[in-house]
């Protein structure tokens, strides 16, 4: 959420995040990947360093809210699928060389995925 990264109940000394506003002072001067749903507004509230994503669809219920109403789950799992195995691929790059690398990679997929096209554009770096 724009309020941080819900722990679902993964992490029993958390209540609701396990990243929130209690976490920032340990994001600060770091460089850090953030990709959640809304990331972009908790990463811009508090100035943190990054890659990020805005809105990111992972789940059928979030394509259809999003607009993508009828998405098969199977396009839903190649975006995911595809974006996560591409940026492991170049997780002990520069966050520089990761975006670039996610910008190029994960484009092509978008050019015949509609979620993929969508998180596409929900792609920042700062």
């Amino acid at each position: 959420s724009p309020s941080g990264l819900f722990s679902i109940g993964q992490f029993p000394n958390t209540h609701s995040y396990i990243i929130d506003m209690d976490t920032v002072s340990l994001l600060q001067d770091k460089e850090c990947i953030f990709i959640w749903c809304n990331a972009d507004k908790f990463v811009e509230r508090f100035n943190l360093k990054g890659l990020y994503s805005g809105m990111f669809i992972s789940e059928v219920s979030e394509a259809n809210y999003c607009g993508l109403p009828g998405t098969p789950q199977d396009i839903v799992t190649e975006s995911n699928d595809y974006f996560a195995k591409e940026l492991g691929s170049v997780s002990e790059k520069s966050l520089d060389e990761m975006y670039q690398h996610i910008k190029y990679t994960y484009g092509m997929l978008a050019e015949g995925n509609a979620v993929a096209e969508y998180n596409h554009n929900r792609l920042y770096l700062n």
